[in-house]
């Protein structure tokens, strides 16, 4: 499965890829994510200086003990299983 979003969401099992970013973007992980389920987060061009794509978790979640992960290069990639970095 995939998606494309250029809009602030909840994040689903599979690859998302986030198209252009021109403005910050967040995606969040879900709330009762299922065992063994894996994101996939691929982003387009980011254009600007400080634009960013935020990959969040939710609540007391984390990811390799972080709270989120900040993609900020062009075409920037990050594979996380069970909210772990890969």
């Amino acid at each position: 499965s995939g998606s494309a979003g250029a809009a602030d969401q909840i994040l689903q099992a599979g690859m998302t890829f986030a198209p252009n970013i021109t403005a910050d973007l967040v995606y969040t992980l879900p709330e009762s994510p299922t065992v063994g389920d894996v994101f996939f987060v691929k982003a387009g061009d980011i254009s600007g200086a400080s634009t960013e794509l935020i990959v969040q978790t939710y609540a007391a979640q984390t990811i390799d003990n972080l709270s989120e992960l900040r993609l900020e290069s062009p075409f920037g990639a990050n594979a996380s299983g069970s909210f772990r970095i890969v």
